[in-house]
């Protein structure tokens, strides 16, 4: 079946083709994506999940990956190591615990820097900001899940973003390699949990968005998204809806002989 949406006018009319109609899937495509732009991204309405109640799930899991790659990037309790006077702190890649035990993270200055970092800790930083912005960009995309419908190549870069990142996250474990654990003296700590944490759920949320079915396989499903689709031939349906801002919108379902269907709503 094919939504055509009408002009932007009261009442407006949306018509359903009968699946004998369909030429092609580029057909289908044309008229379920928003083909104007070439974005194959289409506004469906605030908050009504069009591609299904997975996108809640790819969503929060999104967030729990970003959470965990930007603590690791930003954070200082990647691991406990005796970097200065042999007192045994926790540092991480953001910074390291003030050393009167308050439990502050304070920033690495330049003379840190320039004394403590070398080619495996600095290979491991980089790895966990690339982590924090694959996982970030997968993030913000999964927020307009809620009300917008997504052509399938976009859910892939969600989804290649998520598996780069799973990648650089496990791959901070690098700075393990650094000068700064000379002698074993490095120990794991909740920040090298978190990056197995993140590396493990983002490829896990990867296989998420790669599971969110196309906006058109939606829309046909029996029962799901037409508008009287369990109606019987020469069938004619009124519903009203609540919108949330309090108005009421009455939907007029007619169900053609030949099995086509046509929504009038006002």
């Amino acid at each position: 079946a094919i939504i055509l949406l009408s002009p932007l006018s009261l009442p407006s009319t949306i018509t359903i083709t009968a699946p004998s109609q369909l030429s092609s899937p580029i057909n289908l495509l044309h008229h379920l994506t928003m083909s104007s732009n070439g974005s194959g991204v289409q506004q469906r309405g605030c908050c009504t999940y069009p591609q299904g109640r997975i996108c809640i799930w790819a969503t929060i899991s999104s967030v729990i990956t970003y959470i965990a790659c930007v603590n690791v990037s930003a954070g200082c309790y990647y691991m406990r190591a005796d970097v200065f006077a042999d007192i045994d702190v926790y540092i991480g890649f953001g910074g390291y615990e003030e050393l009167n035990g308050s439990n502050y993270c304070v920033t690495w200055s330049s003379a840190a820097r320039d004394n403590l970092f070398d080619g495996p800790w600095r290979t491991g930083l980089a790895f966990a900001v690339l982590a924090s912005i694959f996982s970030g960009v997968a993030m913000i995309l999964s927020f307009f899940f809620a009300c917008f419908s997504f052509d399938p190549f976009w859910m892939k870069i969600c989804s290649y973003a998520l598996m780069m990142a799973s990648l650089f996250e496990l791959l901070t474990f690098i700075g393990f390699a650094s000068d700064i654990c000379s002698g074993g003296s490095c120990k794991f700590s909740v920040g090298a949990g978190l990056a197995i944490l993140g590396g493990v759920n983002a490829c896990l949320t990867a296989g998420i968005f790669k599971k969110i079915p196309p906006y058109e396989e939606v829309l046909m499903s029996p029962g799901v998204g037409v508008p009287g689709a369990d109606l019987a031939p020469g069938t004619v349906q009124t519903t009203e809806q609540i919108l949330p801002d309090g108005t009421k919108k009455t939907i007029k379902t007619t169900v053609g002989e030949d099995g086509s269907r046509t929504v009038e709503e006002t």
